[in-house]
């Protein structure tokens, strides 16, 4: 049952995605941040503490290692927090969400070259494996559909580029054909 906690996350994850990307059309990046580190900052005081959990506690954060240990999770949980929101409201939440979720391929690795923990086996490397390719084959598709519509977008600017030059042929013509007949018309009276 513990490892399906993950998944409840996930899900959650899911609809927190939709309600952005939903809500992103007329709240900016800057509110959605500041309503959720405040809901945050509540979370810590009051919600955990009435759920059982320890309450805050600054001491441990005397402990300089520690103390950068925190604010680099401070700094970069926000960094990226900040870039998935952007994401979202400029792409999409699908596309920011999948992106978003090599994460796990990058933990072992980072993990390794930080602290010299070796989480890294043949299930972590198939597993990566398999999210890098979904994610490629998402992005790759992606690609292909926006670059066949900028084709035909381009197709059909030049299309009416080309119908418009015909036009004013044609209109030339017809107006030279006018000048023509005029001036054939005036010698036969002369």
């Amino acid at each position: 049952m513990l490892y399906l906690i993950p998944f409840m996350a996930s899900i959650l994850w899911a609809i927190c995605y939709a309600y952005m990307d939903e809500s992103l059309g007329s709240v900016s990046v800057a509110t959605l941040t500041f309503v959720t580190s405040t809901a945050g900052v509540a979370t810590a005081l009051f919600i955990i503490p009435a759920l059982g959990g320890s309450g805050v506690d600054l001491k441990p954060l005397l402990n300089k290692k520690l103390l950068f240990a925190v604010i680099m999770v401070v700094l970069t949980a926000r960094v990226a927090d900040f870039i998935v929101v952007y994401s979202t409201q400029n792409i999409s939440a699908t596309y920011a969400a999948f992106a978003e979720v090599a994460y796990p391929v990058f933990i072992p690795v980072v993990i390794y070259f930080l602290f010299g923990k070796n989480d890294i086996s043949t299930h972590t490397i198939i597993g990566g494996a398999l999210v890098m390719a979904g994610i490629y084959t998402l992005f790759t598709g992606e690609f292909i559909k926006r670059n066949k519509a900028q084709e035909d977008a381009s197709y059909e600017v030049s299309k009416a580029a080309i119908q418009s030059e015909m036009d004013q042929t044609e209109l030339h013509s017809a107006v030279d054909n006018q000048a023509y007949l005029a001036m054939q018309e005036k010698e036969k009276r002369i």
